[in-house]
């Protein structure tokens, strides 16, 4: 999750809320002689706040880059534990590798 990207989307998503479902922005543009502008103010405001929307959801899918240091940290470490099913269907676990060298490769499987 990227919480830069996700204040900056809630932030905009909320003020363009306001914007777009309460009169506040034809009072100021009414205030400050901008009346004529008011009716083109949905062609603005709403594809901002779909906009907002899709940097909300961008910064909540987006993954963290690991940090290199973490990544030294785990050098020499063992792995941890687990099985999975290979191309023939075969569940292989990672312990029966134990003291050889393994080279995994994924894929997405598609069909």
């Amino acid at each position: 999750m990227n919480k830069k990207l996700v204040k900056l989307g809630v932030g905009g998503t909320i003020i363009t809320a306001i914007c777009c479902f309460t009169p506040v922005l034809v009072w100021i543009f009414g205030a400050i002689g901008l009346v004529a502008v008011v009716a083109y103010l949905d062609y603005v405001l709403f594809p901002l706040l779909a906009i907002f929307f899709v940097v909300v959801v961008i910064g909540l899918l987006q993954e963290k880059p690991t940090n290199r240091k973490q990544m030294h940290n785990l050098k020499g470490k063992p792995a941890v534990s687990f099985k999975l099913h290979d191309s023939n269907g075969q569940t292989r676990h990672l312990d029966h590798y134990k003291g050889s060298w393994l080279l995994m490769v994924f894929h997405r499987h598609l069909g």
